[in-house]
């Protein structure tokens, strides 16, 4: 992740906070300020839960003014990203990554995956073997002592077996 002071992300922990702006970056640590809650947030570089957000062509997006624009042409200068589009009375108008709205909020799954709000593999990796041991514990002949709140003894599973 290459953070750049004016770019817009969203934290994965706090959706809640709407976007942030990147107000400063130091070695291993990034400042995010949210002003949707006039809140202010520190995260380490490498282990920040954050997504970049970038809007696609044809996606209407909202300035701090609450002005939406369809996006027909992005441009990026110095890793900071603008918006070009028409407004609903048919004006071109600009939006800078800065002056996007702050009120944004990825709440179903489709809005997170195509705003880049992305597990990591290694997560998705972790669930799914979760859920075989899962399947295959639910599958033994044995499965009701599986939450027993029992001590086997020694004598009582040699008679078992």
């Amino acid at each position: 992740m290459e953070f750049i002071v004016g770019q817009r992300w969203i934290s994965h922990s706090e959706t809640q906070l709407g976007l942030g702006i990147v107000t400063d970056v130091a070695s291993r640590r990034v400042k995010f300020l949210y002003p949707a809650v006039n809140e202010s947030r520190i995260y380490a570089i490498d282990t920040a839960p954050l997504s970049r957000i970038r809007y696609n062509l044809g996606d209407r997006v909202f300035d701090s003014d609450e002005q939406s624009i369809i996006v027909a042409e992005i441009k990026e200068d110095n890793n900071l990203i603008t918006y070009y589009g028409k407004t609903i009375n048919g004006e071109d108008k600009e939006i800078h990554e800065l002056d996007l709205s702050c009120f944004v909020q990825f709440t179903t799954p489709q809005q997170r995956l195509f705003s880049g709000q992305l597990d990591k593999n290694k997560n998705f990796s972790l669930r799914v073997e979760t859920l075989q041991h899962l399947h295959r514990l639910q599958q033994s002949p044995v499965k009701g002592l599986l939450g027993s709140r029992t001590d086997l003894l020694a004598h009582q599973v040699f008679i078992a077996s």
